[in-house]
């Protein structure tokens, strides 16, 4: 087993990373609605973002979010390779982002339990033409603004929105120059 790291992770570093966002989704933007034959068709992909620099090149990976009964959303990542060589990504186990939403082109600042835990390092190996899975303590539900957050809950992360079509983007997963980024839509 690797060395054990401890990491704060805090919804103030999330919250700045959202409040940074570039530009929203535009109308336009292209959703793939078909999803792997292995994901259950209540899961929602969008394109994805793809890295097209240094040895990055054809990698992507989109965010994927599986519909719950109970407003408890499971967010995982797939990560494709299709470049013509093998990439190694690093990333702390078990895995969290920074996230970004938008509905109706609207950035809706996720609301984030401070998380502080042990984390261990990890690395993943992407073969060409391979893809991989990765999974996240993550749950993303929709709710009032006047929600408290559970802090005995650091992975139930909020949308101060009614439950509507939205646009997720993660970053900071992996260790990657460039930056990585994870795109998805999700329609509760």
């Amino acid at each position: 087993m690797g060395t054990m790291s401890h990491v704060r992770f805090l919804a103030a570093l999330v919250i700045g990373a959202v409040t940074s966002c570039s530009r929203p989704p535009a109308a336009g933007d292209r959703e793939n609605s078909t999803a792997a034959p292995d994901h259950p068709p209540t899961t929602a992909v969008a394109p994805s973002a793809t890295a097209v620099q240094g040895n990055l090149q054809g990698l992507s990976c989109s965010l994927r979010v599986a519909k719950s009964a109970d407003n408890r959303h499971a967010v995982s990542l797939r990560v494709a390779n299709a470049g013509s060589n093998p990439v190694e990504l690093r990333y702390y186990h078990p895995a969290t982002f920074a996230l970004r939403a938008w509905i109706d082109g609207q950035p809706i600042p996720p609301r984030v339990p401070a998380i502080d835990m042990p984390v261990e390092p990890r690395t993943v190996r992407v073969e060409p033409g391979a893809t991989i899975d990765v999974t996240t303590p993550v749950a993303l539900s929709f709710g009032p603004g006047s929600r408290e957050l559970d802090q005995s809950d650091p992975f139930r992360w909020w949308l101060d929105h009614a439950p509507a079509r939205v646009r997720l983007e993660a970053s900071r997963v992996f260790e990657s120059e460039p930056l990585l980024l994870c795109a998805g839509v999700f329609a509760p």
